[in-house]
């Protein structure tokens, strides 16, 4: 702070209000980044899921037409 001040010339005291408010934000900056990434990785995780759910379904439908088109003689040699 005593080096911030003699640069500027201004007494260490009137920086540190400054300081302290500067410090503050950059926590709350910081941590904000870190939940906000944290959120994002979970919704990601969640699109993933539901992608997946939707891949699985439609190979199942497929599988389900597969088997009812074909005929009996067909599936035995299957």
């Amino acid at each position: 702070m005593a080096q911030i001040a003699s640069q500027y010339g201004v007494h260490p005291r009137a920086v540190e209000p400054m300081a302290e408010g500067c410090l503050g934000e950059l926590h709350q900056t910081i941590c904000g980044r870190a939940q906000g990434t944290k959120e994002q990785k979970v919704q990601e995780q969640k699109v993933e899921r539901i992608a997946k759910v939707g891949k699985l379904a439609a190979q199942l439908e497929w599988l389900k037409n597969l088997v009812s088109t074909r005929s009996g003689v067909e599936r035995l040699a299957w």
